[in-house]
């Protein structure tokens, strides 16, 4: 995608301002030249995007992701609308990555892969969806950009913290379900371009570390606090696909054993579980009662480019032992202090697993054994020197590289 094509990235955030601030120094190394960033935030939120003079932001203290997310569509003047969660920080070359799926001009909408709080396993990598939510992994053979077409209601399956749209499809089909406040929300949207035709493609280099950070609907383990919008919105979303009141009651029954697996950990009381199945029901109820709403999805006219780091300058990588951690901590800083990018690497003498984390500061580090794995599915122990083990993980960290952009 040239970078003439402009993008609006949409961030929503509600009581995280400390992970607000991390996703939007995320987005501020991005290497795509022409993006603005929309927050869309309660009052803490907006404070912490202010600190960023070149965001946009809309405050809002409604609890509703979808409302929310279609409040930016609003005030996004892209060409493409891009979507990252508070709690997840995007690699360098995400924007880049993700928007080469629009140089086919059929395509509306594309999605990535997830990677969780460790910075290595993925959460999600493709699936497909049916209209009871169920969900199927995808098979890649490449990291190359993959349509996916609806096949027998099964339909590419949009990831909330790494999606992108043509502005124009999403406008034109009313974007975001307002009755789905939270759960489904995404799905729904790429259900309907799905079956109405549109292509969408799978774009697996396009990669978001996203850290599932504690909310007012889950704790910092992922244990629920409540299941009335779970409840809502999956009522909601099998009313419009498939009309089956028995697979609410699967569900339910499949909800009971989450919340058990929970109990089992030390995570949820016992006295939690009936109480937390009841607000499922509510959510059900609730269902029934929430009206469609058409928000008026108008463009808005001025383009506001996030300011980023140096755009042609290549990232810095940066490698020593545990011991030096602090000197290349400073080093790296004073590299982002004058727009460049760092990446650390940290290998001490043994075969601890690795781990990637995107600092505060604003810094990638990439720390573990010399003879640990980096990847899960590598043998326990890995033979290699220090030096080697440097050379193969700058190889392998393809994402955080500069991309080969047309110009």
């Amino acid at each position: 995608m040239n970078n003439k094509t402009t993008i609006s990235v949409i961030v929503v955030s509600q009581g995280r301002p400390d992970h607000l601030r991390r996703c939007l120094l995320g987005l501020s190394q991005q290497y795509y030249k022409d993006f603005e960033v929309i927050v869309v935030a309660d009052e803490v939120g907006c404070k912490t995007a202010a600190k960023f003079p070149s965001a946009k932001t809309q405050k809002t203290d409604i609890k509703n992701i979808s409302a929310a997310r279609n409040l930016g569509i609003m005030q996004a003047a892209g060409m493409l609308i891009a979507f990252i969660d508070d709690d997840a920080v995007p690699e360098p070359t995400w924007l880049c990555n993700l928007s080469e799926a629009f140089k086919d001009q059929g395509v509306a909408a594309a999605t990535g892969f997830v990677r969780g709080r460790n910075g290595i396993s993925f959460q999600w990598r493709g699936r497909l969806v049916n209209g009871q939510s169920q969900t199927l992994p995808i098979t890649t053979k490449s990291d190359d950009p993959m349509i996916v077409g609806q096949q027998d209601g099964w339909v590419l399956k949009l990831e909330g913290t790494n999606m992108m749209f043509r502005v124009a499809v999403l406008r034109e089909i009313g974007g975001f379900d307002e009755r789905l406040h939270f759960y489904l929300d995404e799905t729904d949207v790429g259900v309907r371009l799905g079956l109405a035709g549109y292509k969408m493609v799978l774009c697996p280099m396009a990669q978001v570390h996203h850290g599932f950070a504690a909310s007012q609907r889950r704790t910092q383990s992922r244990a629920p606090k409540s299941l009335v919008e779970i409840g809502a919105s999956l009522a909601i979303y099998l009313n419009k696909y498939h009309e089956n009141d028995d697979y609410l009651a699967e569900e339910r029954t499949a909800q009971r054993k989450r919340l058990l697996r929970f109990m089992v950990k030390g995570e949820l009381a016992p006295s939690q579980i009936e109480p937390l199945l009841d607000s499922f029901d509510v959510g059900v109820a609730q269902a029934r009662t929430r009206e469609i709403t058409m928000p008026k999805l108008a463009c808005a006219a001025n383009f506001k480019t996030f300011r980023t780091s140096t755009h042609d300058v290549p990232t810095q990588f940066l490698t020593g032992r545990p011991w030096q951690r602090k000197q290349l901590m400073a080093q790296a800083q004073s590299m982002l202090a004058i727009g460049q990018r760092a990446h650390i690497f940290v290998f001490s003498p043994t075969a601890l697993f690795h781990r990637i984390d995107f600092t505060k500061a604003g810094v990638w580090v990439q720390a573990g054994g010399i003879f640990g794995r980096s990847d899960r599915n590598q043998p326990l122990v890995q033979r290699m020197t220090f030096n080697a083990r440097a050379a193969h993980e700058k190889c392998s960290r393809k994402t955080l590289q500069h991309p080969k952009i047309p110009q």
